[in-house]
């Protein structure tokens, strides 16, 4: 166990990092410029051990107290792991996060080597530094080299100089850790940081990766972030540590070239894949043209594309992983996942994640996943994940000219009472109820049935992204249909105990034939207008593609009300349409929808036997009498337990109080 100061612990590697400090049992000092957000991430991490104090690399002697500068000086480990993730910084901007704070934590360490002793600094950089044990106490010519560099990149280099040249006067150990681009975690995918890898994602998600970079030549290292975590963590709990370099990527011949990377993105956002290459060097140059500064891709970004013949020196953190057991290479599979995440957080403005959720994944699918009453412990075998905060309020309007409008969350008192079951489970969480998960329609996410959610406090909750929506990648089945219910099963096949499904329009169909395929698994079904029979208005996915790239917010807020998704236009929950609309921005939403919308036209309307069965013993039907456009079959309304709303399709998003206590009323607990 050590005492350890931690600058960035609020940060994309800081986070998942502080956990595993804690989990080590290690005393963390952590500097934060905000007590609120410390609060958030205190609160979504289950942190218990980790003391803040309030201050900012940007500031002389960090912005420290006296009294929390004393905390900070009983720390025997130093990490510094501070400094925004922003390419475009000025100079200004640079040099005063990255090498005057480098001077300040000196300054720090300085103090703590001369009483009690500095067992050791980390200091976590990026693999592009040209600094080494064998060239640091010989710069100039590198000083030379860097002068061209971008600010970000020149102030972050000069920065590690420093620290390497303080270390070796002042004699204490120094660790230095060069993280290649980070990319989400290992288990879910979940990447809050936007810049690296989602630079290339946003490029190709507007066609402009047609033409690859470097192509076979060059390639992108990358690293998960929980393992990039997991070896920080390894040497901080160093007893006898020495000076040494941490390079964090796989060797080049076990990652994919540019070309393979690129295609695969493509792939993942359902768009033209490559049809050719050109040198990293010439795309620079035409990126930094006043054309080519239209294209919205930093001249910056091209600099984290190496050449494959590159060497990096890897024997050192193979020694540590291989000494630890921990996991290194990057996760093939979970790519899909990154991709997708990413593509999400660029269409709307990389939101916040919604209070008491955390982000997990599910099979192939994303979610979001609550304990009952809000606790944020992870249910049954629950592969979940932090998120970083962002300072972005779901409801803004217009942020770098881009509306950016978030599903609506309203809070549980939006509806006048929050009825609770008569069994005795309403004031926590009964460990016999069934978690229950929830799957939506057709423009929609989990994001939109948030509200509906919120309305059963003392359940487990586990709202899924179908493939090809919100965060989940598309699954790439021939069948457009049997690869939703596959993947929706694979979900429940994660889950140690039966589930209840709750599932609205498309996800309500997908529910009953998922549960039909493995009834063992579903403890009960309840349907929200099931799309058991619907418009053939969509059979062609091309044209119902190209149709909803055009689609604008007045031409929705029409097409909602005219194809009875909502009664009125003032049934529309505020953000919704800006919240769809920022969904079809995303090539591989629009096409994942049009091919649905295209499937759900063709599919027979008689359910098949199997499935009436299994609906005769589990379901119940929650049917909007206002939805002119899809009808229940007889046979269904004869055998299924069917109760009625007086609203719209989309009544679980205009309604989601009156659905609650109606779902509560036909046995969702029982």
């Amino acid at each position: 166990m050590a005492n350890i100061f931690l600058t960035g612990g609020t940060g994309f590697i800081g986070s998942p990092l502080l956990q595993q400090l804690e989990q080590e049992g290690h005393v963390v000092t952590v500097l934060v410029r905000s007590m609120a957000k410390w609060q958030s991430l205190r609160e979504r991490l289950g942190l218990r051990k980790s003391v803040p104090v309030l201050g900012d690399l940007s500031l002389p002697e960090l912005g420290l107290s006296e009294f929390d500068r004393s905390q900070a000086l009983s720390s025997e480990v130093v990490i510094h792991a501070g400094g925004p993730m922003d390419i475009r910084l000025s100079e200004t901007e640079a040099r005063t996060v990255f090498l005057e704070a480098a001077d300040e934590l000196l300054k720090l360490a300085k103090t703590i080597h001369e009483g009690p002793g500095l067992r050791h600094f980390i200091h976590v950089v990026g693999f592009k530094s040209p600094f080494t044990e064998d060239n640091f106490r010989q710069p100039g010519a590198i000083i030379q080299q860097l002068a061209h560099y971008p600010p970000y990149e020149q102030m972050k280099f000069l920065a590690d100089l420093r620290i390497r040249e303080g270390a070796s006067a002042l004699g204490f150990p120094l660790s230095v850790v060069h993280p290649s681009v980070v990319i989400g975690s290992s288990v879910t995918g979940d990447t809050p940081q936007t810049g690296g890898l989602g630079i290339l994602v946003g490029a190709a998600g507007r066609g402009l990766m047609r033409i690859v970079p470097g192509a076979a030549t060059h390639w992108l290292p990358l690293v998960h972030v929980d393992h990039a975590a997991s070896m920080i963590c390894a040497l901080a709990g160093e007893s006898a540590p020495v000076s040494q370099t941490y390079y964090l990527l796989d060797p080049a011949e076990e990652s994919p070239p540019m070309g393979k990377l690129v295609a695969g993105i493509a792939r993942e956002l359902r768009v033209g894949k490559p049809i050719g290459t050109i040198k990293p060097k010439l795309l620079t140059k035409l990126l930094s043209t006043p054309l080519g500064r239209k294209l919205g891709v930093p001249t910056e970004s091209m600099d984290f594309i190496v050449e494959r013949e590159t060497p990096y020196p890897l024997s050192t953190t193979q020694r540590v992983q291989q000494a630890h057991g921990m996991p290194a290479a990057v996760q093939a599979e979970m790519l899909p996942s990154v991709i997708a995440d990413l593509d999400y957080r660029l269409q709307h403005g990389n939101p916040a994640m919604p209070q008491g959720y955390t982000r997990g994944k599910r099979g192939p699918l994303a979610t979001l996943e609550r304990g009952a009453s809000g606790g944020r412990e992870a249910f049954g075998a629950a592969q979940t994940t932090w998120t970083e905060e962002t300072t972005r309020q779901a409801t803004e309007g217009v942020r770098r000219g881009r509306e950016a409008a978030a599903p609506v969350q309203p809070a549980i008192s939006a509806c006048e009472t929050v009825m609770l079951p008569n069994d005795g489970a309403g004031s926590g969480h009964s460990a016999a109820m069934p978690t229950l998960v929830f799957v939506h329609g057709t423009f929609s996410s989990a994001d939109c049935l948030l509200p509906l959610a919120e309305q059963f406090p003392e359940a487990d909750v586990c709202l899924v992204d179908l493939p090809g929506f919100g965060r989940s990648p598309y699954h790439h089945a021939p069948d457009v249909m049997a690869g939703h219910v596959e993947s929706l099963v694979q979900a429940i096949l994660a889950f140690p105990a039966p589930v209840t499904l709750v599932g609205h329009s498309l996800g309500g169909l997908v529910a009953a034939l998922a549960a039909a395929s493995v009834p063992g698994r579903v403890h009960r079904l309840h349907l929200l207008q099931p799309a058991f029979t619907t418009a053939r208005t969509y059979r062609s996915a091309r044209l119902t593609a190209a149709a909803l790239r055009f689609l604008r917010e007045a031409g929705l807020r029409r097409q909602l009300v005219a194809q009875s998704c909502f009664a009125d236009i003032r049934d529309i929950p505020e953000g919704y349409v800006a919240y769809v609309l920022q969904e079809l921005r995303s090539s591989r939403v629009r096409r994942t929808t049009a091919d649905t919308l295209a499937a759900l036209a063709k599919r027979a309307a008689a359910p098949a036997p199997q499935l009436l069965s299994t609906l005769r013993e589990k379901a119940m039907i929650l049917w909007g009498t206002q939805d002119h456009h899809h009808t229940l079959a007889a046979e269904l309304r004869a055998a299924i337990p069917t109760a009625t709303i007086e609203a719209a399709h989309h009544f679980p998003i205009s309604h989601p109080c009156e659905t609650a206590r109606l779902l509560r009323e036909h046995g969702l607990f029982s």
